[in-house]
């Protein structure tokens, strides 16, 4: 999705987080919280929307919940945004290289 209007910078979620039946639902990027349209975004969008910009020099993550091992988000990789609360973050790609 490439409508700049579908990622709108908030300060938290709100404690009651809208189902994701009205077409909004909220998401995280390097701990800022973001109203998203749900949808499908590629990880070049999330790159893009998160401010500021993640550069290319750094990876996008994807939290999992539970303990699970964080995934790794390709720029071409579609995700799909639809529930509430998924988090991301970036890092350097190279650490002490």
């Amino acid at each position: 999705m490439s409508d700049e209007r579908a990622f709108q910078q908030i300060p938290s979620v709100p404690s009651h987080t809208s189902p994701p039946d009205d077409g909004i639902t909220y998401a995280q990027i390097d701990r800022v919280w973001f109203r998203v349209v749900v949808g499908d975004y590629t990880g070049a969008d999330l790159r893009r929307y998160a401010v500021p910009s993640i550069p290319v020099d750094h990876d996008l993550w994807r939290i999992n919940p539970l303990g699970q091992r964080d995934v790794k988000v390709a720029d071409d990789e579609v995700i799909y945004l639809r529930n509430s609360g998924q988090r991301f973050f970036s890092t350097p790609r190279f650490i002490n290289a």
